[in-house]
């Protein structure tokens, strides 16, 4: 309710004839933030994160949409990029390269199998960059062990903490073996077992255990039997 009040106010868009519009927006600031990020995006992010504090910093709203700054970006970034300075060392794989101008530079070439294949060293004028980490520059081992590592990290990461075991309507089952297999299974009350049965006649699948994918395995196990020893 306190987010919808903060909203509704002219604050943002009141009108001041006694100051033009970039004395305004140049004159008031909170904390370093400006007028914009104080009277609309933090009550909005606060409206987003169900938090009644309308001056709630924009960061919880970050972390919940997996936004990270531009320095984290290039912390975790894979591909390597690095600029070459004029006359510094590159170095092509002339086995794995898609074309000549595939090169690396010495800290992942030094890192990575291409240094035990046959290649080549050259000069560069400049204005190149390390293609470390572009899988369209090689043909195989388009990461050097640096950059491997990043990548494992970031794939474990977005990885989900949990796995689903979802029962699906098969226009089959009656709610009492329904009702058996889950009481068995996942070890609920008559009353759960009810309710989920019904989320499954009605929506044509729910949720039933979320856990690890060993547990998930486990219940799919138990249901499928369950189904089997009530016939």
């Amino acid at each position: 309710y306190c987010i919808y009040e903060h909203l509704i106010k002219e604050t943002c868009l009141a009108r001041n004839y006694h100051c033009n519009y970039y004395n305004l927006i140049n004159s008031i600031h909170f904390n370093r933030i400006s007028v914009a990020d104080h009277e609309l995006l933090h009550p909005l992010a606060s409206a987003y994160c169900l938090d009644e504090n309308v001056a709630s910093d924009i960061t919880s709203l970050n972390e919940q949409c997996s936004v990270v700054s531009d320095e984290q970006d290039d912390q975790n970034a894979v591909v390597c990029g690095h600029a070459f300075a004029a006359g510094e060392i590159a170095y092509s794989c002339t086995e794995c390269a898609s074309d000549p101008t595939c090169v690396f530079c010495q800290d992942c070439f030094q890192n990575s199998e291409h240094k035990y294949h046959k290649y080549r060293m050259s000069a560069s004028s400049g204005n190149g960059y390390c293609d470390c980490g572009d899988e369209e520059a090689w043909h195989r081992n388009p990461l050097c062990n640096l950059h491997v590592v990043q990548q494992s990290k970031e794939t474990l990461g977005q990885c989900p903490e949990s796995f689903n075991a979802i029962l699906f309507n098969d226009e089959t089952h009656t709610y009492d073996s329904v009702i058996r297999a889950l009481n068995l299974s996942i070890h609920c009350d008559d009353s759960q077992a009810m309710r989920l049965a019904t989320i499954v006649d009605r929506e044509g699948r729910a949720v039933v255990c979320s856990d690890s994918h060993e547990q998930c395995q486990r219940v799919k196990e138990e249901i499928q039997a369950s189904f089997q020893n009530f016939y």
